[in-house]
């Protein structure tokens, strides 16, 4: 999230199996980035930004690719939640589950 004050706040935990590896607000632990057919999209979002999936980046080396389910709250224009899936690629270990995302849109 980049509130008014333009200073980044995110939050994000990795778990595997039932072990939590990461979990943590602190910045540059996690930066998540919207995308469109693969593509990085605008950041912050604005008005009528609707995303297909998010790129999600943690500092211990993993990458986050997540697409977009259903829509399950919000408005869909200054708040969305949805669940999806996601690939995940650790140690050239790949991976796959499911998340829930949200966007917010501050203006």
């Amino acid at each position: 999230m980049l509130p008014l004050g333009e200073e980044e706040v995110v939050s994000g935990y990795v778990a595997v199996g039932r072990e939590v590896v990461v979990s943590s607000c602190d910045e540059g632990v996690v930066s998540v980035r919207p995308t469109r057919n693969g593509m990085a999209e605008r950041y912050p979002p604005v008005l009528g930004d609707v995303p297909d999936g998010f790129r999600v980046v943690y500092s211990m080396g993993m990458e986050v690719n997540a697409t977009i389910g259903a829509m399950v709250a919000g408005d869909g224009k200054y708040y969305a939640r949805w669940t999806g899936t996601m690939t995940a690629e650790v140690e050239g270990e790949l991976y796959e589950g499911v998340g829930i995302f949200e966007q917010f849109v501050m203006q």
